[in-house]
């Protein structure tokens, strides 16, 4: 039975043979993870170079601006945006509970 890439399939009772395409598909295609990695190794090096401080700080400063900061930001905003929203509900004051 023909697999459609010139390659033989052996009958139901051997084993599949893979052919020598598919062997080659299959090593490049774990090789290429590694190859991406290097290269973004080698990217960051050769155009950050000097500067790792800065990203450092962007990638250290990032996430605790994330997780603090903006939450923050978004309470008071939210806060007061529903204090608005009651005022406006109660005819002008809200009223003590």
């Amino acid at each position: 039975m023909a697999l459609g890439d010139g390659c033989q399939a052996s009958s139901l009772t051997q084993p599949q043979t893979v052919c020598l395409r598919v062997q080659v598909l299959m090593f490049y295609g774990m090789l290429l993870p590694f190859l991406a990695v290097g290269f973004g190794v080698y990217l960051y090096l050769r155009l950050i170079g000097t500067e790792q401080r800065a990203v450092i700080v962007a990638f250290v400063g990032g996430p605790l601006i994330k997780t603090f900061l903006i939450p923050f930001i978004k309470g008071i905003v939210t806060g007061a945006l529903f204090k608005f929203f009651v005022r406006w509900l109660h005819g002008g004051k809200a009223k003590p509970a």
